[in-house]
């Protein structure tokens, strides 16, 4: 099978068994996608930080017959300042539902992902106005 290399950005991730994660990613060529990653909750797996929620990274992914399988991850950012306070978390969390809910799946969301990511990066820098000014761009995007 051929793999798919494609930049994304875990919108939401949830557990599954004991090491694994079931993520949620926007990607650019793909729209929104489910891809599972195995063993990404061991902290010595070298998909850890890659995985991790609201962390945009290069996918190499393998098509499967219901989700993708993430079989390698490279990160390029991560928004780690986001969660030191709740209005930017949840402002992030209430992001990457529209865009969840908004973008198109099986199809190009190129537009969604850039305002997606100047939203995080607006909320980062706590400019919540203009992060709400993207949001509401987001959902007259289509």
């Amino acid at each position: 099978m051929d793999t798919i290399v494609t930049p994304g950005l875990v919108l939401k991730e949830t557990r599954y068994k004991e090491s694994d994660r079931i993520l949620t990613i926007l990607t650019p060529e793909l729209g929104v996608i489910s891809a599972s990653a195995q063993s990404s909750l061991r902290l010595k797996n070298k998909l850890f930080s890659a995985c991790g929620l609201f962390c945009y990274s290069e996918f190499v992914l393998l098509p499967g017959r219901n989700m993708y399988t993430i079989r390698e991850a490279e990160v390029r950012n991560v928004f780690h300042g986001i969660s030191s306070t709740i209005e930017g978390m949840s402002l992030a969390m209430y992001l990457a539902e529209m865009a969840a809910a908004l973008s198109p799946t099986g199809e190009e969301a190129a537009k969604e992902l850039r305002l997606l990511l100047n939203g995080l990066l607006c909320s980062l820098l706590r400019r919540h106005l203009l992060c709400l000014l993207l949001l509401l761009l987001l959902t007259h995007c289509k």
